[in-house]
């Protein structure tokens, strides 16, 4: 049983519910797109939407002597706003027929890779063609396991500072990704002289003071992140089957922006726009 389905509005069921629930999705979707795979098999996805922009959706195959076989199945969240304009390189689970997408983002200097949650017939023609989407439009989601609203930081002095840095610091990032070496030498200066300033502030400061945000891979799964942002936007939603309370908050993480849905009962303090949201989340996004 998938664990960010508690994220969705579907916390705290069981095995049986969840079977019950699967069969619901298969046999009253909103929505089914059936595809021909390389060995003529019918690849079936099944979409089924509860709240807004957010559902289940569940893969399979259709083999003509087994019959309907389920591969595999998921919760998804699309969110709304703009996250990155780079593009995206597409990746294919060895396992099955789900694909992740990975990002060159300068602003935070890593490779940030994501669950595809478009439709697979869509990403199948990408990944046939050549594993690559030229796109000026993803949109970042991240269904939290669970998650801490933190007061905003005061000192705007350091955030304006530290906003001055990112800039600079995405300019070398850019650089050094075309072969710069002197670029890439003055990130690792920068990067060293960071921390040694770190190591200073956090003998008498809380780490929670001194960084504004972050995002950070966490575990051995390459999409599930640990994230602090500032809340800029917040959404209420009910699921209409389960009654329980989500909660959509647009945070903005190195620059990055990212809408989160949890669970109200996941989540620790009172929402404000303005103040942090902490917590860890699996990455997914969508590109058309």
């Amino acid at each position: 049983m998938h664990r960010y389905l508690k994220s969705v509005g579907f916390k705290d069921i069981y095995n049986a519910e969840y079977r019950v629930l699967l069969s619901n999705v298969e046999s009253k979707p909103d929505n089914q797109i059936i595809e021909l795979d390389f060995d003529d098999d019918k690849i079936i996805e099944n979409v089924k939407e509860y709240t807004f922009m957010t559902g289940i959706c569940t893969i399979g195959r259709l083999d003509e002597e087994k019959g309907y076989i389920r591969e595999y199945s998921y919760p998804f969240f699309k969110g709304s706003e703009l996250s990155s304009t780079e593009d995206v390189e597409i990746i294919k689970s060895s396992d099955n027929e789900c694909y992740q997408g990975v990002i060159e983002d300068n602003r935070i200097g890593i490779d940030l890779v994501f669950f595809i949650n478009d439709s697979i017939s869509k990403i199948r023609k990408v990944y046939k063609k050549n594993k690559k989407v030229d796109t000026k439009s993803v949109k970042l989601s991240g269904l939290a396991g669970s998650g801490k609203i933190l007061f905003q930081l005061t000192d705007t002095k350091i955030n304006v500072k530290e906003e001055v840095l990112d800039n600079s610091r995405e300019e070398l990032y850019k650089s050094a990704r075309k072969g710069d070496a002197d670029a890439a030498e003055e990130l690792s200066s920068k990067d060293f002289e960071t921390y040694n300033i770190l190591q200073e502030r956090i003998k008498s400061e809380d780490t929670m003071t001194i960084l504004q945000s972050y995002i950070m891979p966490i575990g051995i799964e390459c999409d599930k992140y640990e994230i602090l942002g500032t809340i800029q936007k917040h959404l209420t939603l009910q699921n209409p089957v389960t009654d329980q309370i989500l909660h959509v908050l647009t945070v903005v993480c190195s620059g990055i922006s990212i809408d989160v849905i949890i669970n109200e009962k996941d989540l620790i303090g009172e929402i404000e726009l303005g103040r942090r949201f902490k917590g860890d989340i699996w990455l997914q996004g969508h590109m058309y």
